[in-house]
């Protein structure tokens, strides 16, 4: 008899669907509803709460555990199905195991290998734990659940294309469906075959299952309304078997030659179906269903992911589900609630898919410029690029990261520095509003990199779009884009790429923002040899000349975004800090702090914006009264004797007159003055420079190094404990291939110290590494000093001991 169970019932259970059963869910789906009633959340949550509601959900998960045969029980008529969704659960929350754990888990996977699966959720499950736990220990046992799969698909009437419980039923379930494609769509990730009659056949389903409202049905035999969970299931599912056969690609190879720009824009059924979910969005329930809410926020992870959305509507997903299921989520027990449409055990471990996945770090987002809900896709014409480029960094790093596309019209300033990369693509005139224009500005200024490309050539023409973004970037940044020579270290930051072996004409450009190169720029379509090349399963035969085309795109992106973010990427829950000076106290305030600049010919205001992010800095974290205006005076000015405490910085030989040394010597001396300097981006004639000025200035002083033990180094003063920092060191030669490197351990700082008779006193405080450009940009530093978190942290402990000890 065909079970007509109105979703994924109990994912793992078979047998009638019982009335009972029936009134139960629809009472539990309304009953919590009623819960949240007038308390929607608004994604007010912290990688921190994330990570200790995973960490309480896999104990509890691993406490359910049958220490003897290492399984999960629930829905014996599944077989290993229970199992393969917890281990599947606990190997994406890998983080959080530790030895113990492991050891657990390793005696789930060994039960798992000693089973051989025969209904569609358990060996879809199966597969799926098995490619991701050691795909090549047990390619043999994927390649029997593919071969399961492959002739478990119905070949029968309006049903053909899909999956029912068991093979070959004569029927066809949505939510076994998905689950048989997600299975099939891993194994091919993972190198192993799947015909692509099957996945042709799959895509055929999805198609024609979906409704006129854009969404999808459990079955029309009830009702047939759309709901959530299987919309979810639909979009999803249409993208996998898109990305599975290459199809709908918008650049392809053909009669060995690449062609761009070769895709249709028009609105596709993917987007048909992510407007009814913006419609119906509801992160509370599973929309217009009954139950099933833990499966309902698993499937629309997997929609967010893959389309690259961080919206729906208005709803931020991803943190509004945190919020709720951290809310809901037993404080003791670790468990998370079910709603009896499934058990316990499954509930927790759908919740911990949603949150370990849904939390990979963003490390790209993809500009969509259109302006007033407009449908041209000019800023995404090579759709998968993105996504494939994504795939390319997480085997190079290996770590599992995400992307994002980012709409400019509704975007804030915090809203683009989400993404530590923002990439724009076109061919017609790039047109944007001043405030779009001022939010690009700034999110550069404020450390995001932008990453362009004119789709021009192999079939497409981007002359209009490159025109116009050359003219943006002078505009907003008052220099024009240059050449990036061969020395540069984007052509190696993580492979070396020979600019002889990328197309004829091919280079890149790119503008400098303090000491990093913030805007690079190709005259070429990069996307579109993205586009083409997979980063996973197997590939078509390509020439060797086209293979070495892709490839070579491929490095270059991720060269690219190595060299932006340095690898350092912000937790995707926690919140941007923005840096605008907004203490414009005057200096004259009582008990205001101001910090002036002093002035020499040593490239004294290059970094004119760091000493007031510094000071921001001071008065949001250590809560001191401070004025951020920025402000130059002269050595021998007389109102220096106000301030105790000066700064400099440079990034060029300087000297100083007798007169500003006697001046400066009698700041010390006199008036007990202070100064604080840093290099700019570790520049060795600077550095050389200063020393040999104090020395002139304070003959019978002596500069010596902080020792990793001195209290200015800890919280003491009422700043940081910065005794370990990391510390960008580009030891490596961009020619040869050497990458930038990183270490941890004490900042490199030297005093000044001088005695007045008495005692001795710190009279300054340098650092020969780069603070500043690191307080200027936020971005990634590509010179010898520390990243921006640390320079912040080092500058306020800087000013706390000038003023304290």
């Amino acid at each position: 008899m065909k079970r007509n169970q109105p979703g994924f019932t109990a994912i793992l259970t078979i047998g009638p669907f019982m009335a009972t059963r029936f009134l139960f869910v629809v009472w539990a789906a309304l009953a919590m509803q009623a819960s949240v009633n007038g308390q929607a959340p608004k994604g007010n949550v912290t990688a921190a709460q994330v990570e200790e509601a995973i960490s309480k959900g896999v104990d509890h998960l691993l406490g359910q555990q049958d220490k003897n045969t290492g399984k999960w029980d629930g829905y014996p008529e599944q077989g290993c199905g229970q199992t393969a969704l917890v281990v599947l659960a606990l190997l994406n929350c890998g983080q959080d195991l530790n030895k113990d754990n492991k050891e657990k888990v390793a005696k789930a996977l060994n039960y798992l290998r000693g089973v051989e699966p025969k209904q569609t959720y358990e060996c879809s499950l199966h597969c799926m734990a098995l490619c991701l736990a050691d795909p090549n220990r047990d390619r043999k046992l994927i390649e029997r659940d593919v071969k399961w799969l492959v002739d478990a698909q119905s070949q029968t009437g309006g049903d053909f294309g899909g999956w029912d419980y068991h093979a070959k039923d004569g029927g066809s379930d949505p939510s076994n469906s998905q689950f048989a494609l997600l299975g099939l769509w891993e194994a091919q990730r993972v190198g192993v075959p799947v015909p692509r009659d099957t996945l042709m056949h799959a895509y055929s389903y999805w198609r024609k299952k979906q409704g006129g409202d854009g969404g999808w049905c459990y079955s029309p035999i009830l009702g047939g309304a759309s709901t959530g969970t299987m919309t979810c299931a639909g979009v999803a599912s249409l993208l996998i078997a898109e990305d599975a056969l290459n199809a709908n690609g918008d650049a392809i190879v053909k009669e060995d030659r690449i062609q761009c720009c070769n895709g249709n824009q028009a609105p596709t059924a993917v987007d048909q179906g992510v407007a009814w979910l913006s419609k119906n969005f509801s992160i509370q329930t599973n929309p217009h269903g009954t139950g099933y809410w833990t499966y309902y926020l698993y499937a629309l992870e997997r929609v967010g992911r893959l389309t690259g959305l961080r919206f729906f509507a208005d709803h931020d997903w991803y943190r509004e589900g945190c919020e709720l299921l951290i809310q809901r989520q037993d404080r003791v027990r670790g468990s998370f609630p079910s709603d009896g449409a499934m058990n316990q055990t499954s509930d927790t471990a759908l919740a911990l898919l949603f949150l370990s996945k849904g939390k990979r770090q963003v490390v790209l987002g993809r500009l969509d410029y259109r302006h007033q809900g407009g449908q041209e896709t000019d800023w995404a014409i090579h759709r998968r690029g993105i996504q494939n480029l994504t795939g390319q960094i997480e085997r190079v790093w290996d770590r599992q990261l995400a992307w994002q596309t980012i709409g400019l019209e509704k975007a804030s300033l915090a809203d683009l520095l989400e993404t530590p990369v923002l990439f724009i693509s076109g061919r017609n005139r790039l047109i944007l509003k001043p405030n779009e224009k001022e939010n690009l500005k700034k999110y550069v200024k404020q450390g995001g990199f932008l990453f362009a490309e004119a789709c021009n050539g192999d079939g497409c023409n981007g002359q209009a779009f490159e025109d116009s973004f050359r003219a943006l970037v002078e505009e907003l940044f008052d220099q024009p884009l240059r050449k990036l020579p061969p020395s540069h270290p984007i052509w190696s930051s993580e492979v070396k790429v020979s600019v002889d072996a990328m197309p004829q004409d091919f280079w890149l450009y790119g503008v400098e923002e303090c000491c990093r190169t913030s805007i690079v720029f190709s005259p070429i379509s990069l996307s579109c040899r993205w586009d083409i090349l997979k980063p996973y399963g197997n590939q078509p035969q390509y020439s060797e000349r086209v293979y070495s085309d892709l490839t070579n795109a491929a490095k270059i992106g991720i060269n690219v975004v190595s060299y932006a973010t340095g690898r350092e990427l912000k937790q995707k829950l926690d919140a941007v800090q923005l840096i605008e000076p907004t203490a414009d106290l005057t200096p004259l305030t009582r008990g205001t702090l101001v910090l002036p600049k002093l002035q020499h010919g040593g490239g004294a205001d290059d970094v004119p914006r760091a000493i007031p992010n510094l000071l921001e800095v001071m008065r949001r974290e250590v809560k001191n009264q401070v004025s951020s205006k920025p402000l130059m005076i002269s050595p021998t000015d007389e109102d220096l004797s106000k301030h105790p405490l000066t700064y400099i910085h440079g990034r060029q030989k300087f000297v100083w007159t007798v007169e500003q040394r006697n001046a400066l010597r009698k700041y010390f001396v006199e008036k007990g003055g202070f100064i604080l300097g840093d290099s700019i981006c570790g520049n060795l004639d600077f550095a050389d420079s200063l020393r040999n000025e104090l020395r002139e200035i304070l003959p019978e002083a002596r500069l010596e190094r902080i020792p990793a033990d001195h209290p200015m180094l800890t919280k003491e003063f009422g700043g940081f404990d910065i005794r370990r920092v990391s510390i960008v060191d580009p030891v490596g030669d961009a020619k040869n291939g050497i990458p930038t490197q990183k270490k941890v351990g004490p900042p490199l700082l030297e005093m000044l110290v001088w005695n007045d008779g008495t005692k001795d006193r710190v009279v300054g405080i340098f650092s020969p590494f780069d603070i500043s450009c690191a307080l200027e940009s936020r971005g990634a530093n590509q010179c010898r000093g520390y990243i921006s978190q640390d320079a912040a942290k080092i500058g306020v402990n800087m000013i706390l001991y000038a003023l304290l000890q």
